[in-house]
């Protein structure tokens, strides 16, 4: 039996690994694109006049003060969007996706180091198989492709906070246990970035910490030492930074006059978050179904840790309020709602993505703590007969809901970067950006023609350079590569005026 389990717990990372193959094999389709450009032109232009890393993080710091009295005040991610990886040669942008990917990776094996390892007792290797299931889901189904993995600015701006947010929590609670004052430099730190990154994960960080806390001290009925309220100092960190964030006066010009603080409307925001999560978890149970076949694979697997390792004794002390655990958890999730339902603005897709995020970690975390209250209750009487009835009714669930869920496997950032792959038109594009690329390296050229890039993304981002020279995605892409303007046209039309002069 341990033989069979650990052939299907191999088989499912194995599966989950594959799944990463056609993305990964995207990772060199990746280039630069628009906001790409517009955050990074200085810094780009400042790596190619002095090659020294500390003048770019200058040109960095420059770009935070313009932005942040024109267009918005998050100065950590307007720190991290000059930075992306295309600005020190063509050809890096690879980087993107492969730091997002490996950023992915590491957040999860902070949240289960975080949340799990504390209240329940596994191997490694079973922590790796936990880990496989959270990494596979969130890098799979996440709303937005784009801000997921492809695109520097999005992922800047939501993966890179979502990681920092899980670093402070990881330290916060490590200090708890520990005090060690390596943890708490470290979680003051990244709660002092979270205060200048986006505001979901700016909001939920702190209130999970408190969550946390509160929960210790109430429900479980721990004792912290005195030292435990030196955590108050990062957290005040956060809050400084925020309110330095959330004052910039290019917030004003983004979100127009009528931007500001309202109780009527924060009340409003309240009620609104709650409506837009249970609509939410809908949307999710009808597009992507899928996801909650895979999450039945991980109860079955969790109760298989819990009901074999788990000391019985510390389930009854620690697995009290099921209920309450569900209602926080589910707070949590409507409050990663709370920024974009009081802006009341347009958003990018990686708004979706962190709330995405969120709810997948309340999904893990509630089944494990349900399944541990259970096991604790001893619901049932486990005898070969029922548990072979059991089996069959979860495998005719996974089942019903891998079929209902089809569709939803074919939204999956797997199968549409296979998609686009064997399509060819990733390599249509990829040709096409090279040749942009070349035409607009061309320094003899000061005001350059370029063909349309075809409209076939696939799940990278691009923003296309337009026939008006004075398009947003024209004017940054001409300041980036040092040009007085850039037009598009035609792609046959090119061809036939130009396609002569680049071997065509």
């Amino acid at each position: 039996m341990k033989d069979k389990r650990k052939i299907i717990f191999l088989s499912i990372i194995v599966l989950v690994l594959v799944s990463l193959i056609p993305i990964i094999y995207l990772f060199s389709y990746s280039f630069a694109t628009g906001d790409d450009y517009g955050y990074s032109a200085l810094t780009k232009s400042t790596w190619n006049n002095s090659h020294s890393i500390i003048e770019v993080i200058k040109a960095s710091m420059s770009q935070i003060k313009g932005v942040y009295n024109s267009w918005q005040g998050t100065w950590y991610s307007v720190f991290l969007f000059a930075l992306n990886p295309e600005i020190f040669g063509f050809g890096y942008y690879f980087l993107t996706p492969l730091i997002m990917l490996i950023l992915h990776i590491i957040s999860a094996w902070l949240i289960i180091k975080t949340f799990f390892s504390s209240r329940y007792t596994y191997k490694f290797s079973e922590s790796v198989l936990i880990l496989s299931l959270l990494v596979f889901i969130n890098v799979q189904f996440a709303p937005s492709y784009q801000c997921n993995l492809f695109w520097w600015v999005g992922t800047s701006h939501y993966v890179i906070p979502y990681f920092t947010g899980c670093l402070a929590l990881y330290n916060s609670r490590k200090f708890l246990s520990s005090y060690r004052i390596r943890n708490y430099i470290v979680a003051s730190i990244a709660f002092t970035l979270i205060g200048g990154g986006n505001y979901q994960v700016a909001i939920i960080t702190p209130l999970v910490l408190m969550c946390s806390v509160l929960w210790d001290k109430i429900i479980d009925k721990r004792v912290y030492k005195s030292k435990s309220k030196l955590l108050l100092v990062p957290v005040i960190l956060e809050f400084i930074g925020l309110y330095i964030s959330m004052i910039a006066p290019g917030n004003k010009n983004r979100g127009g006059e009528s931007f500001g603080f309202s109780i009527g409307y924060a009340v409003k925001t309240v009620l609104g978050c709650f409506v837009t999560a249970f609509s939410t978890i809908i949307e999710y149970m009808t597009q992507r179904t899928v996801i909650f076949a895979i999450f039945i694979i991980y109860g079955i697997i969790m109760y298989m840790f819990l009901s074999k390792t788990q000391d019985k004794k510390a389930l009854k002390n620690s697995f009290k309020a099921p209920i309450l655990m569900i209602v926080m958890t589910l707070c949590l999730f409507a409050a990663s709602f709370a920024p974009a339902i009081y802006a009341n603005v347009g958003v990018s897709g990686g708004v979706f993505n962190t709330s995405f995020y969120i709810f997948v970690i309340c999904i893990f975390y509630d089944i494990a703590y349900l399944e541990a209250f259970w096991i604790n209750k001893k619901a049932y009487v486990s005898t070969k007969h029922n548990s072979f009835i059991n089996k069959v009714l979860l495998f005719v669930v996974i089942i019903a809901l891998l079929i209902m869920g089809r569709n939803s496997i074919k939204i999956s950032t797997a199968y549409v970067s296979y998609e686009y792959i064997s399509s060819g038109q990733a390599d249509d594009y990829k040709e096409q950006m090279l040749l942009q690329h070349a035409i607009l390296s061309d320094s003899s050229n000061n005001d350059p023609v370029v063909p349309f890039i075809n409209n076939e993304q696939g799940p990278l981002q691009h923003m296309p350079v337009t026939d008006n020279p004075d398009a947003w995605t024209n004017t940054v892409t001409a300041s980036y590569y040092g040009k007085n303007s850039i037009v598009a046209m035609d792609r046959a039309q090119w061809m036939q005026e130009y396609g002569n002069l680049y071997g065509y």
